[in-house]
């Protein structure tokens, strides 16, 4: 909801709790990226669908949390457009 009561329609699923606000026609992050081949899925690594990765703040919340599990946040890779986090094969071995 806007903050004169309207609803908000985003051009993004919003099922997932944010803790920020978004400007009407716009992503969370403020930044519109082209879905191009920019952004390719690391052929060396193991990729996750992530539900709700929209923006640079979830981005951040997953290398504090994911980070130090894989030996540093050098070793994940995001894919913001499609909702993809990978972890590469260079990081440390954990657990399924």
């Amino acid at each position: 909801m806007s903050s004169d009561g309207h609803r908000d329609d985003r051009a993004h699923d919003d099922s997932s709790e944010h803790e920020h606000s978004h400007r009407e026609g716009s992503a969370c992050c403020g930044v519109r990226t082209n879905t191009g081949s920019a952004h390719p899925i690391p052929p060396n690594g193991r990729s996750f669908q992530v539900s709700g990765l929209d923006c640079a703040e979830e981005v951040a919340i997953l290398n504090r949390v994911v980070g130090p599990k894989v030996g540093g946040t050098e070793h994940l890779a995001f894919d913001v457009i499609n909702g993809r986090m990978t972890i590469l094969d260079t990081a440390d071995r954990i657990s399924d």
